[in-house]
């Protein structure tokens, strides 16, 4: 679904860039309605970019008009189709004014019946002296609660929560991108027909992006055809921006199958927000660093023969206003092989991996989230979900290979039950947390969840002397669980390992 967004906004230079190349449209019609024509052709709902079991929102829309005349956008949390929705709208203004845009950045985080902070008592199985620390930190501990307050199914939640931050920075991309296009329309300018030929849209779009609420300074904004690939077109937006402490690289790539052609593709958004501040507790793992950060995030997507989507997503912070968090200056994906040390400016916090294959008509297909929380991790925590229809899905729970692999990367190796605690090792079992899904009328519900377990090196314990708690709820004691977790084999029957599109300049 977040590849659904980038062929959106892809598919809208098209459109553009054919509209302005021509004085009519073939049936006599204006050049305008050839575009708007041809956008609805070529804007299938695989241009939006969302987590997966987003909830539905009950309300029709999700454009809004401010008092300061700036349209708020789909939120990063929306589904798929309310952010084609607000797509559609602003690629479709016809006026200056109807091109501007107001995006909201979010940090990532976890779900509340997510891998609480735990109080511990007694003598821990796994070593001999009293717990010590006397709690586990919140964030390792898996899927702990079936469902959030609201009914909605832990493993939807929290993938949700995990995936709301990076879909805010690609949704900076997509919604500037499409601010632009928009904004070379409305103000006449004349796109490029041919290969080698830009034009410049920086003075029409400033002015028209907001960032957190705040006018963004567009210092340069740029849509250009390339040399055609294989005798297919080649379409480049390149936009540069500051807005508060932060200044915004936007680069987005799209290789249709013709001008007019959209029935395969295949392209890269990369963005990158450098900040001279640096997010609070963001400190320790860029210790010794310069001053500041940069979260940078990168996509590289395809839409196949058979109409599948798939896609890659790789996104993190790193470590000082001045790091590049890209590949070169001539690969813009974002390098997770790049770890901080010793002022480096390698990554340092909330690496992000996303792997997808999914019908984009239906939403149906595998999904493989990464995460992990600082550079010095020996895994990554990871969310599997596949889902068979529009209302089913199966969600697995639990830890993969290190973001610096070059192999099974969004894959599950296994359970780490322990991984802060008193004489814990990252050994962990061959077993897996699964929640089946059932979608409601606006989120996922677990129809049944294989979770449980004690946070013991081998996920369960009999010792009777050691308890947990999490606040607000009463101690367990661990004698008194028997784990519900299924075996690894499970997670493998049902997940084939989606394989990442070809690298793409």
């Amino acid at each position: 679904m977040f590849q659904r967004r980038i062929l959106a906004i892809l598919i809208l230079a098209l459109g553009m860039i054919y509209q302005a190349s021509c004085s009519k449209s073939s049936d006599g019609g204006s050049a305008a309605g050839e575009v708007i024509s041809l956008y609805k052709a070529a804007f299938p709902e695989e241009a939006a970019i969302s987590s997966p079991t987003a909830q539905k929102s009950a309300s029709a829309s999700t454009l809004i008009k401010t008092e300061s005349d700036f349209n708020t956008l789909a939120d990063a949390g929306d589904t798929a189709d309310k952010k084609k929705e607000a797509l559609t709208t602003l690629l479709d203004g016809a006026t200056s004014e109807a091109c501007s845009v107001n995006i909201n950045l979010y940090s990532s985080g976890n779900a509340n019946c997510y891998g609480p902070n735990l109080q511990l008592s007694g003598t821990h199985p796994d070593t001999s002296l009293s717990p010590n620390p006397s709690s586990l930190p919140g964030g390792d501990l898996g899927l702990w609660d079936a469902a959030e307050s609201s009914g909605e199914a832990c493993s939807a939640a929290e993938l949700n929560s995990r995936m709301k931050g990076v879909a805010s920075q690609i949704d900076t991309a997509f919604f500037t991108v499409a601010s632009m296009l928009c904004a070379a329309k409305t103000a006449g300018l004349s796109a490029p027909a041919n290969a080698g030929e830009s034009i410049t849209v920086t003075t029409a779009l400033n002015g028209k992006v907001k960032i957190n609420n705040e006018l963004a300074t567009v210092t340069s904004a740029t849509l250009a055809r390339g040399s055609d690939t294989n005798g297919k077109p080649v379409y480049l937006s390149t936009i540069n921006a500051t807005v508060g402490t932060k200044t915004v690289f936007i680069r987005l790539k799209h290789v249709p199958a013709g001008v007019q052609d959209e029935t395969t593709f295949t392209g890269k958004v990369s963005v990158s927000i450098a900040d001279s501040n640096q997010d609070s507790g963001f400190a320790g793992n860029c210790s010794g660093s310069s001053s500041g950060q940069v979260d940078g995030s990168s996509i590289i997507y395809e839409k196949t023969a058979s109409g599948n989507m798939k896609y890659i997503l790789k996104s993190a912070n790193f470590c000082g206003s001045s790091a590049n968090p890209f590949v070169s200056s001539t690969n813009y994906s974002v390098d997770l092989t790049k770890t901080y040390s010793s002022n480096n400016g390698g990554w340092g916090n909330n690496a992000n991996i996303l792997l997808a294959d999914f019908t984009p008509s239906s939403g149906v297909g595998t999904y493989q989230y990464a995460w992990q929380a600082g550079k010095g991790d020996s895994h990554t925590r990871v969310l599997n979900v596949k889902i068979t229809d529009a209302s089913n899905a199966v969600a697995y729970f639990g830890f993969g290979p290190n973001t610096v692999s070059t192999s099974s990367l969004g894959s599950i190796s296994g359970m780490i039950c322990n991984w802060a605690g008193p004489g814990g090792n990252h050994n962990g079992v061959t077993k897996v947390q699964k929640q089946v899904l059932t979608r409601s009328s606006t989120y996922f519900t677990a129809s049944s969840s294989s979770i449980v377990y004690d946070p013991v090196n081998s996920c369960e314990s009999s010792s009777g002397s050691f308890s947990y708690n999490k606040t607000g709820q009463s101690a367990v004691v661990d004698n008194s669980t028997t784990s519900s977790l299924v075996d690894l084999s499970d997670w493998s029957s049902a997940i084939t390992n989606v394989s990442a599109p070809a690298e793409i300049d």
